[in-house]
């Protein structure tokens, strides 16, 4: 019986090998009859040309590519569960700071996808809209925001009027744009609000501003701050649908949304709270001077909100 089996499976073989044969010659078998059909190549006609298999065209492989997975553009935003005021017993303003120089924000620095350029294009075509301050009452133009961070410069070129003197020059300012490659930082505005139906206490990230050291008419530096700012509400349809680079694992692709605001996988540090004074950190008297002592107190405040949690429920 197993002869019978491995002679039937033989016979299929050579069947098969020969069929092969004959498509590689240019000769197509006619079935059961066992003859064969000429090619193009007799100048018979009415029959068709068999292409050799070794002149096939390759066939589809696997090439990673580093461009958008269509997935990703269909993506929006999911919505935030409904939160009623009655059921906020609990909120606290925190303003933190994302330094894109740190190990864990490297990946918002993505030469295929830098979120620095993508916000500043946003607002420069008036896609979204760029606000003066954290108060999101006032707004820039797109014409206002190029001229956000810019600083002038006073050179001598040739006057017109006299082109054959060399010596007659005159004065002519113009603005220089700031780059977006030296934006390193951003500031971020969030509320932690404890919601008393669904008993949890979560952050929501209210807006976002690119941070930029603005310069004086002479070129002195006057500090590190605020560009404009960006309420998360107007970015997250395009966040949901800009992909971020995952160092953990080239298969899984998040985005610009999931970094920030379903995930928190970014690194930051507390520079302000909401305060009677309205003040940040580093302009309290007591810390005005001292970076250690900021730093402790920027601590002391992410560890309020830890223990503030830990005694909400009992274990």
């Amino acid at each position: 019986m197993n002869r019978i089996f491995a002679g039937a499976i033989l016979t299929m073989a050579m069947a098969i090998s020969a069929d092969l044969a004959a498509q590689a010659t240019g000769t197509v078998s006619s079935g059961s009859g066992g003859g064969t059909t000429a090619g193009a190549g007799t100048g018979t006609s009415g029959e068709e040309k068999v292409t050799p298999m070794y002149d096939s065209p390759a066939g589809t492989h696997y090439e990673p590519k580093w461009n958008y997975d269509p997935h990703v553009m269909e993506n929006v935003p999911v919505p935030y569960p409904y939160l009623r005021e009655g059921d906020v017993k609990f909120r606290r303003r925190v303003w933190r700071v994302v330094d894109l120089r740190q190990k864990m924000n490297r990946d918002l620095t993505w030469p295929g996808n830098p979120l620095t350029k993508i916000v500043y294009d946003m607002a420069l075509e008036g896609k979204i809209r760029p606000y003066m301050s954290d108060s999101l009452k006032s707004w820039y133009t797109p014409e206002d925001v190029k001229k956000v961070g810019a600083y002038e410069v006073v050179t001598q070129i040739q006057d017109w009027m006299y082109p054959d003197d060399e010596f007659a020059t005159k004065d002519t300012a113009f603005w220089v744009n700031p780059d977006f490659e030296k934006i390193q930082k951003f500031q971020i505005m969030e509320d932690w609000i404890f919601d008393y139906k669904h008993s949890v206490f979560k952050p929501r990230i209210i807006a976002i501003a690119p941070m930029l050291k603005f310069k004086s008419t002479s070129g002195q530096d006057l500090g590190e701050f605020p560009m404009f700012w960006l309420k998360m509400d107007d970015l997250r349809p395009t966040f949901v649908k800009t992909e971020v680079f995952n160092r953990y694992n080239d298969a899984m692709r998040i985005t610009v949304d999931d970094f920030f605001n379903n995930l928190r996988v970014f690194d930051s540090y507390v520079v302000r709270h909401s305060n009677q004074f309205n003040r940040y950190i580093s302009d309290m008297p007591e810390f005005k001077d001292d970076g250690i002592m900021a730093l402790l107190e920027s601590d002391r405040i992410k560890n309020e909100l830890f223990v503030f949690e830990q005694d909400l429920w009992e274990y």
